[in-house]
């Protein structure tokens, strides 16, 4: 063989796929994978990459390893704590013993994240909170919420393994119910009979405790009874406590963690407090990719489950990186550009598959893809293309959302996942069509968002929604800020003016509606229409 025909039929220095640049081979650079990979076992693509640019794999193993720090920090800093609490209790009386070792393990638990704590976290100590609920008698308990009777172990004999067997059955079938109404809110992907199985006695849980503190978590945040939300610091502590301990203990149900770690970011995602919620997005992130996912199954799960976990961890990770300005773990917006488009959309038409994170992922990604266009700098030219492209896929997905909504008569998560899908959307229309103020009118940016009102108005009206998944609320305030700029713009005599300010109060009054249990809407019950 001619040796310069050889040459030619490898890459020069620095082109070499990753896996290549590792081994120190030679790359054919051959597509989807090269030789040398192929011969070797890679079972990934390979990747060609430009200087300075990393590999998918490095970026996850760069997060992993990150996680793993932050793990063992936070583990080192809470046995020390531990340490310094019971020499304090040796040297102190029997009676303050108790109440020290409880304040000290609750504080030192939460340390890390009551830097930057809202107040929705602000409650007492464990031990105030169980006196309270027991000084609580059956006739000022709501109907729906019956007299607890904690029992004082709660502060601190029993095992954080053991927490529920310290609150009482009926605050536990509170729970369930309460989640069970809200789950798809929150990314629920797993079986709902879970949610509703009834632990007592000698039948315990058949979900991991992690898990069950961190359900009982988001019950207690989304209970208006200020009995029961009380427990919310003690169940806090109790799920980050056993989350490290499951990730490190072999033969874990891997499912269960993914969803615990899901669960408990859009948690701190609904009180504001992103870095922790973004902290818990990378475990779970990490533990999907590192399961091989999407193609391959999830331990514990079968291969619907295991998509729709994928479908809900993606989107819903995207969908705050859209709302809050950061990078997600794995961009949706290239879906709708990159060679992955097919898999989607097989994704999406799936015979039998759970339609409902279907329309949350779909959607999500319209919204990426105008975040993506509004954040990355290119030829005008391109950027109009590309605009009227998505252009087209949104109005297209909006007619599908409008009959499904037409269709179903669903008053429950489905029709709270059909608001979320098409509020995302119509969020997505609205910020497409202001990026090209030259071609377009403030009207056309006016009329998706008093769509997005209306819909809360109507849901709010018929009874379908107590709570709405988090992300809604940067949604209505950035039309909040729309249409109050517009009615300012326009004065009190301009045109429509009286219809708009119309419509942006009756959706204000609509959402505040929404503030016992919607930590968002708290905070529009201050807002005002401008006059």
């Amino acid at each position: 063989m001619d040796p310069s025909a050889h040459d030619k039929a490898h890459l020069r220095r620095g082109k070499a796929c990753y896996h290549c640049r590792i081994r120190k081979t030679r790359c054919d650079g051959a597509l989807p994978s090269c030789g040398p990979c192929v011969r070797a076992g890679c079972e990934d693509d390979c990747e060609y990459l430009h200087i300075g640019e990393k590999a998918r794999v490095q970026i996850i193993e760069e997060r992993i390893l990150e996680v793993e720090a932050k793990i063992r920090r936070y583990t080192k800093g809470k046995r020390q704590s531990t340490l310094k609490g019971k020499e304090k209790a040796r040297a102190a009386s029997p009676s303050a013993s108790s109440s020290s070792s409880s304040s000290a393990s609750l504080s030192t638990a939460t340390s890390t994240s009551s830097r930057s704590s809202s107040s929705m976290l602000s409650s007492p100590s464990t031990s105030s909170s169980v006196s309270s609920l027991q000084s609580q008698s059956p006739a000022s308990l709501s109907p729906t919420c019956p007299s607890p009777c904690l029992s004082p172990d709660l502060t601190g004999s029993v095992p954080p393994e053991a927490f529920a067997t310290v609150i009482p059955q009926d605050v536990i079938h509170l729970f369930s119910d309460t989640f069970y109404d809200h789950a798809t809110d929150f990314g629920f992907f797993l079986d709902e009979a879970l949610i509703q199985f009834r632990p007592a006695g000698d039948r315990p849980s058949c979900m991991s405790p992690a898990l069950t503190a961190t359900i009982y978590l988001l019950s207690a945040h989304l209970s208006a009874h200020p009995s029961v939300a009380k427990l919310e610091s003690f169940l806090l502590t109790t799920a980050c406590n056993l989350l490290p301990k499951e990730l490190a203990t072999p033969g874990a149900n891997v499912a269960e963690i993914l969803q615990a770690e899901l669960l408990l970011a859009q948690y701190f995602f609904a009180l504001g407090r992103n870095t922790e919620a973004r902290f818990h997005m990378s475990i779970g992130s990490g533990i999907a990719f590192g399961c091989g996912l999407p193609d391959k199954v999830c331990p514990g799960l079968d291969p619907i489950r295991s998509r729709a976990a994928y479908l809900f961890l993606l989107s819903l990770d995207n969908a705050w990186s859209a709302a809050l300005g950061y990078t997600p773990h794995k961009p949706l917006s290239a879906v709708l550009h990159g060679s992955n488009c097919d898999v989607m959309n097989s994704m999406w038409t799936m015979s039998g598959f759970p339609g409902q994170p279907v329309l949350v992922t779909k959607s999500v990604t319209l919204w990426q893809g105008v975040e993506a266009l509004i954040t990355t700098p290119m030829p005008f030219g391109d950027l109009l293309e590309r605009s009227e492209n998505l252009e087209k896929l949104i109005q297209l997905w909006l007619l599908e959302l409008d009959y499904y909504e037409t269709e179903t008569r669903d008053t429950g998560a489905l029709s709270r996942v059909l608001l979320f899908a098409g509020t995302v959307t119509h969020y997505a229309f609205m910020k497409l069509r202001r990026l090209l103020w030259a071609r377009e009118t403030p009207e056309d940016h006016l009329h998706s968002a008093c769509a997005i009102l209306r819909k809360i108005i109507a849901a709010v009206e018929k009874g379908q929604i107590t709570y709405l998944n988090p992300l809604m609320g940067k949604i209505w305030y950035g039309v909040y800020e729309l249409v109050s700029h517009e009615i300012r713009q326009r004065g009190p005599l301009g045109e429509d003016t009286a219809e708009l300010a119309m419509t942006l109060r009756s959706g204000l009054v609509a959402i505040s509606s929404l503030s016992d249990t919607c930590c968002f809407a708290r905070e529009f019950s201050v807002l005002h229409v401008p006059s």
